[in-house]
């Protein structure tokens, strides 16, 4: 299974030919955690056009696996949200969720913006 972040889901329905070679070269299922469609919502509602991004992102998410957070999921995000802010750090749920289903399942992540997800 391969997990793409909202950036990567924004790239592809845009076009991005080097998204789209990578993503289309595997034959892994790809998906994107529900948290991710209400950002894709969010961007579209912000856009210059959000009649036609709205469908655009509802055309998307027919194509793609979605996946909701399962207790594990949920224990390992609250376990890192709690540690960053003892910290005084903050950090997304959306970014927290995915790399929790990366570590817990073995998910491949893919993202345009990597260092977001240097929790260690």
């Amino acid at each position: 299974m391969i997990l793409v972040d909202t950036d990567v889901c924004i790239g592809l329905l845009f076009g991005s030919s080097q998204l789209i070679d990578m993503c289309g070269e595997t034959t892994e299922e790809i998906a994107i955690v529900s948290n991710c469609v209400q950002e894709l919502y969010i961007a579209a509602c912000e856009s210059s056009h959000p009649v036609e991004n709205k469908i655009a992102v509802e055309k998307f998410l027919l194509t793609i696996r979605l996946l909701y957070p399962d207790h594990a999921v949920m224990q390992f995000v609250s376990d890192m949200r709690t540690s960053f802010k003892k910290k005084g750090k903050k950090c997304s749920i959306t970014d927290l969720t995915l790399y929790a289903f990366s570590r817990i399942y073995g998910y491949k992540l893919i993202t345009t913006h990597a260092k977001r997800y240097c929790f260690t």
